[in-house]
């Protein structure tokens, strides 16, 4: 008799354990994760890729994740008269550029979508991130880059690992690198490669922890 009643209590245990884990994964907030289109060029390919990676990651219930187009915002050029690295306090003079750091302060986490260029990154790219500093300390980031010439970007993630290196970005290790981005997809819009699946489910896993 005492036997099975010490089953029984283990088993009430459990379940209690298992239902309290339940309660506190559905208490915790989800973190924005935001996919940051590299490219604004007409007939760009990061839309395509955009909307791939989306597919993939949203699955995630700890993320919610959004879109963040550079064409869109239409960012200036780096203009201000103070530099960004001494304004910690101060806003910029562009309402543009405000709005622009306020949307990162907001960001728990990106994806950022590295077009190669002249095995490079895109000067759109460069100039959004310049356009801010004390943003950018901390910021979770993770990599998927891509191009034509069989390469996926890989100089041009490279680089860009340098910079956000430099002003403090905590960058993920794993990265994503699409070789020949016009064989990547489907007609309708999947990735072909599904191991591109599993590490981005991965990625964002660490995005999200």
């Amino acid at each position: 008799m005492k036997y099975w009643m010490g089953i029984a209590v283990i088993c009430i245990m459990g379940v209690g354990m298992l239902n309290a884990e339940l309660i506190n994964d559905e208490k915790q907030p989800q973190k924005t994760v935001r996919i940051l289109l590299g490219s604004t060029r007409q007939g760009r390919r990061s839309e395509k890729i955009a909307k791939a990676v989306y597919d993939v990651i949203s699955k995630n219930q700890k993320a919610k994740v959004e879109f963040l187009d550079l064409k869109e915002l239409a960012l200036p050029l780096f203009d201000d008269p103070v530099p960004p690295f001494q304004r910690k306090t101060e806003p910029s003079v562009d309402p543009i550029v405000n709005k622009w750091s306020e949307t990162i302060k907001a960001t728990d986490a990106l994806i950022i979508l590295v077009p190669d260029y002249n095995q490079g990154y895109s000067a759109v790219l460069k100039n959004a991130i310049d356009l801010l500093f004390y943003e950018w300390s901390g910021k979770r980031i993770a990599f998927v880059g891509y191009g034509d010439a069989g390469n996926g970007g890989t100089s041009a993630v490279a680089q860009l690992r340098e910079v956000l290196s430099a002003i403090g970005a905590n960058l993920l290790v794993d990265q994503l690198l699409i070789p020949t981005v016009y064989q990547a997809l489907t007609e309708e819009g999947k990735f072909i490669n599904k191991e591109y699946e599993v590490l981005l489910g991965k990625m964002v896993d660490q995005l999200t922890g």
